[in-house]
């Protein structure tokens, strides 16, 4: 039975980060300089969701392995947006419904960090995790 670990923290931008500390780890693949998009992002948008695309920046010192949405507050996980680590100082851009979305990145180890109600369109069309952010995640990236 895995331990989970919850932790919350309070951005800036409004966004919280719920982080689930796992005993399970990510299978090991080359790290890449940038991401390609990935399909449309929130599993099934709703009708009236456009779609736009959402630049994530990881100025952590840590790859991101995976990178999954769901609409804000289900528990519809997509699949990994990304075709390869993130490494640190990467950028991907993602295809995404323009819709509240939460976020979960992954770490190369299997921890995961939530950012729950993100607006991915718009002007929260990027975000820059950096280690400040993802702090109330205690195990992601060690």
């Amino acid at each position: 039975m895995n331990t989970r670990v919850f932790a919350r923290l309070s951005l800036l931008a409004g966004v919280s980060l719920m982080a689930v500390a796992t005993g399970s780890a990510a299978p090991d693949s080359p790290p890449a300089a940038a991401a390609t998009p990935a399909p449309a992002a929130s599993g099934k948008p709703s009708a009236a969701a456009k779609e736009g695309v959402f630049t994530l920046v990881n100025k952590t010192p840590w790859e991101i392995a995976e990178v999954r949405v769901t609409p804000a507050e289900e528990d519809t996980w997509t699949g990994n947006l990304l075709k390869h680590k993130l490494a640190a100082g990467a950028t991907a851009k993602l295809t995404v419904a323009c819709e509240e979305t939460d976020v979960k990145l992954v770490d190369a180890k299997g921890h995961v960090c939530v950012s729950e109600s993100m607006y991915p369109c718009g002007r929260h069309s990027t975000w820059t995790v950096t280690s400040e952010e993802v702090a109330g995640c205690k195990t992601f990236g060690q």
